[in-house]
């Protein structure tokens, strides 16, 4: 095709296949001093076209690499989850066991607490009957080891529940006559 000056020229070009490339051109003078201008729109040749599958592809499977790890993240903090409330659970359970041994020790020791009590009783009854005293070691008419006091200071009498009775820092016994 020739060029003259003045004359406008149209060229185009079309070419379309669906699968691969899409091609339009348009070109165009009307006034010699504006020279020669050309526009291309939608220009989509085969190696762009397969570069855009290409791309799709990818950001295809990076969704599905993206979905699956979501998917094992809600996994994780589901099972997380599950561990969390199983181990509250047998932390429940174990505070309730031991609430349960604490208080049936505390049961215990207060029975314990009642024996001593009324062992302490017997004991100052008896000392005061004159039928027990403290002594460095029985012997003698009071033979009868019935216990040991706990370190102090107290009056007592001296080794075989002999002797006068003075004010000793230790652990006397405490000595009971045999039918006592």
């Amino acid at each position: 095709m020739a060029f003259h000056i003045g004359i406008p020229i149209h060229i185009s070009c079309h070419r379309s296949n669906v699968n691969t490339d899409k091609i339009s051109v348009y070109v165009a003078s009307n006034v010699v001093k504006d020279g020669l201008r050309a526009f291309f729109t939608d220009v989509v040749t085969p190696s762009v076209a397969q570069d855009l599958e290409k791309l799709k592809k990818d950001m295809g499977m990076r969704f599905k690499i993206e979905d699956r790890k979501i998917s094992e993240a809600k996994g994780s903090i589901e099972s997380q989850k599950r561990d969390v409330i199983s181990n509250f659970t047998n932390v429940s359970k174990n505070f309730t066991n031991i609430d349960g041994k604490i208080s049936a020790a505390v049961s215990s020791l207060s029975s314990s607490i009642d024996t001593v009590d009324s062992k302490i009783r017997l004991m100052g009854v008896k000392l005061n009957l004159g039928v027990c005293r403290l002594c460095y070691t029985c012997g003698g008419s009071f033979g009868n080891h019935e216990g040991t006091y706990p370190k102090g200071e107290y009056w007592q009498y001296g080794s075989g529940c002999e002797g006068a009775r003075e004010s000793k820092s230790d652990n006397p016994y405490l000595c009971c006559r045999s039918n006592a």
